[in-house]
């Protein structure tokens, strides 16, 4: 890969706004059905915030960045950083790409591998860019 790093943002109000809009439905319907079950109200909260952390990135605009140490994302306020001894398998679709540290498909892809959506409407080009440095780190 080149010393020049590849870095985009994701705004999936922008590039996917109904999937956004889906995800904002689902959040406050789990939300109605928590607060009818009677549970304490710490049970809730937690619960609620699980619902709302899973759907997260379908809400929250991503930044991602690919240069020679390895990939950082950062969804809202959060920021994850893998190298790229990391990754050890790469799924790509239309939508993105998947780096997983399994050689195989496993359960665990769900928790472990990380998703890269591709801005299709502000940077279509960042996925000719990035599949070229996977393919230049051996991927």
């Amino acid at each position: 890969m080149s010393e020049t790093p590849i870095q985009w943002s994701y705004n999936p109000w922008r590039e996917r706004p109904a999937r956004a809009c889906t995800a904002v439905v689902w959040i406050l319907l789990s939300v109605a059905l928590l607060t009818s079950l009677g549970l304490p109200w710490g049970v809730r909260m937690a619960l609620i915030a699980a619902v709302g952390a899973s759907l997260g990135s379908a809400l929250l605009p991503g930044t991602y960045r690919l240069d020679p140490s390895g990939i950082t994302l950062g969804i809202g306020p959060f920021v994850q950083r893998r190298t790229w001894n990391d990754v050890r398998r790469v799924v790509r679709s239309s939508e993105g790409v998947l780096l997983s540290p399994f050689t195989t498909r496993r359960r665990l892809d769900a928790y472990r591998a990380v998703f890269l959506p591709w801005p299709r409407r502000s940077n279509p080009q960042v996925a000719d860019r990035v599949g070229q440095a996977l393919v230049d780190h051996g991927l």
